[in-house]
């Protein structure tokens, strides 16, 4: 300071001097060069996630002892409140870039900037659905669901091929065809509440019932006297009717099959009636199953462990005809286990030159490639000098808005090759 106080007083002698000789001459004020010393700064701790209605303290300190400038932007805007230094406060979902920088003076250079992405979370809702719903074909349902949040739930159903249902924008399930259909439940955050998970509502779509035929002819019946009595059936008055199982295996057959069973093969009971009358059952139409037990009213088989997924007909064949019974099985499958993915990867994106103010296209199909390998994740942290290291991350955020960016600025010469890429680290 007392070096500049001289240089000023020296710069005024001389402006006095040549005006009183007649001499012309444009003086300003002197400009004095920045300060060489070099300083960093150091910044408190910070959340990586924020959640919504909340505040956050948030302070820096610089190694010269010059106070740290500090500014806080949210995306979309509206989303950070920083109306004291000391702390932010969070209104909505979204993000907030805090920036933290000191200019430096005539003895200190300007510190290195850092810019710190903190990514805001919503109130979590949950959506609640009930049971199973089912119905026939032609007819309607109501899907009872709620979210925690009280938000409005979207239905859509979920299908390969042609549904076998349909759904009302209030959740109003059509029967279109005989089997399984799903329907998934969605309910869209807001300002403050976030995106509820989506979950999956079962609907088995059944058949019209049958219309009714005439009666078979009943089984015979033969009035017996009762055992040890002596007497004749006429004379004692007591008789005693019994099921002629010869007669009742000339009767076509009935299943209880309105619940759908669910299997991945081997013994299963069915109830109904007149199941005497089965010789041979056939599971997916062709495929046989054996009978284990049988009964007028229960019969048990043993299905067969096939490599069979979903709804499956049970195909009966009596001494009467054949009778087929549509997806009153259910197989189902184990699902394969999800590969095992490393939790960080990183990738390193080269070519820079010193200066360089965009991204070559080269540069942009490479960060497209990265991302695309890499799938999800949670957080991609760029390394590198200031300058490459801020337009790759702004273009990784606008093609993948999953992730959260973070930003790690290093002080390295332009003649270090490190200075002429940038690291990406992708964590899961």
């Amino acid at each position: 300071m007392f070096m500049r106080a001289c240089k000023t007083l020296v710069a005024g002698l001389i402006s006095v001097a040549l005006a009183s000789s007649g001499i012309t001459a444009l003086l300003a004020t002197p400009a004095y060069a920045a300060g060489s010393t070099s300083q960093t700064i150091t910044v408190g701790s910070l959340p990586s996630v924020a959640q919504v209605n909340q505040s956050y303290s948030m302070s820096a300190t610089a190694s010269s002892g010059l106070p740290v400038a500090i500014s806080v932007e949210g995306s979309p805007a509206n989303v950070c409140n920083a109306s004291q230094s000391s702390y932010f406060v969070v209104d909505a979902i979204g993000t907030c870039t805090l920036t933290f920088e000191q200019a430096g003076d005539d003895t200190y250079a300007a510190a290195p900037t850092l810019t710190f992405t903190v990514t805001v979370e919503g109130a979590q809702q949950v959506i609640t659905a009930g049971p199973a719903l089912y119905v026939q074909v032609g007819a309607s349902g109501q899907i009872s669901a709620s979210s925690s949040s009280g938000l409005p739930i979207q239905y859509s159903v979920v299908t390969l091929g042609a549904p076998n249902c349909s759904v009302t924008s209030t959740g109003l399930v059509t029967g279109l065809s005989v089997g399984g259909c799903i329907v998934l439940l969605n309910a869209r955050g807001s300002r403050t509440i976030a995106a509820a998970p989506s979950v999956n509502q079962t609907v088995w779509v059944t058949a019209l019932p049958e219309q009714s035929t005439p009666p078979s002819a009943p089984p015979s019946v033969t009035p017996t006297s009762p055992v040890g009595s002596g007497a004749s059936s006429i004379d004692s008055g007591d008789i005693i009717f019994m099921i002629d199982q010869e007669a009742t295996k000339k009767l076509k057959p009935s299943l209880d099959a309105k619940d759908v069973q669910s299997t991945t093969g081997g013994l299963m009971v069915f109830k109904g009636r007149n199941l005497l009358s089965i010789e041979k059952v056939f599971i997916a139409d062709n495929i046989p199953a054996k009978i284990v037990k049988s009964a007028d009213a229960e019969i048990e088989l043993e299905l067969p462990k096939a490599s069979l997924v979903g709804l499956q007909n049970i195909r009966l064949k009596t001494s009467v005809g054949e009778k087929v019974y549509e997806g009153v099985v259910n197989y189902l499958t184990t699902p394969a286990s999800k590969p095992v993915l490393p939790k960080s990867v990183i990738k390193t994106l080269k070519g820079f030159k010193v200066g360089q103010t965009a991204l070559s296209v080269s540069q942009k199909a490479a960060i497209k490639a990265f991302a695309k390998s890499v799938g999800k994740y949670k957080l991609v942290e760029c390394r590198g000098v200031s300058a490459t290291i801020y337009m790759t991350c702004k273009y990784l955020k606008t093609i993948h808005k999953t992730g959260r960016v973070r930003v790690t600025k290093l002080n390295l010469k332009p003649t270090n090759p490190a200075a002429k890429q940038v690291r990406l680290v992708f964590s899961r």
